[in-house]
């Protein structure tokens, strides 16, 4: 049976239904795989920079913003010891570096997200008596695990 023109017509956005749905899909997946990718590829790069530390043997000086930048990375991967590597060398090398009070808060984040409660209670604690005028003070004020 043949369609006129004007059945063609009507039927052509209905017909183009299932391949705009299709590109929409393909375009959210490869989105969802680009950042997949690139959250892959900065925890890689991230490890890559500190084994090269590592064999370098401490000739390389990081700076507290590296420390703080890759610790968010292992963070967000939820790698947490090596994150806290990060941030315990922020607070034994830079004890002045303004980025402080955000290290030790990141630091019971992820001991509080390890269920290590105790530990991130002292944490919590330190960072809201030690810096109450700061955000992670306050936040660390009001973060303290009620479970301890």
């Amino acid at each position: 049976m043949k369609l006129s023109k004007t059945n063609r017509q009507k039927q052509r956005p209905e017909s183009l239904a299932p391949a705009v749905h299709h590109r929409a899909l393909l375009h959210l997946f490869s989105a969802s795989v680009y950042s997949q990718s690139t959250s892959d590829a900065s925890l890689n790069a991230v490890r890559a920079s500190d084994q090269m530390d590592r064999a370098a043997k401490g000739a390389t000086q990081v700076t507290a913003a590296e420390h703080m930048r890759r610790a968010a990375v292992y963070m967000a991967n939820r790698a947490f010891a090596p994150a806290r590597e990060h941030w315990q060398a922020v607070l034994d090398n830079y004890p002045n570096d303004p980025s402080v009070p955000a290290a030790l808060y990141g630091f019971a984040r992820s001991l509080y997200q390890e269920r290590s409660y105790e530990e991130a209670r002292k944490m919590y604690e330190r960072v809201a008596r030690d810096y109450p005028e700061t955000k992670e003070g306050r936040e660390g004020s009001i973060s303290l695990p009620r479970r301890c």
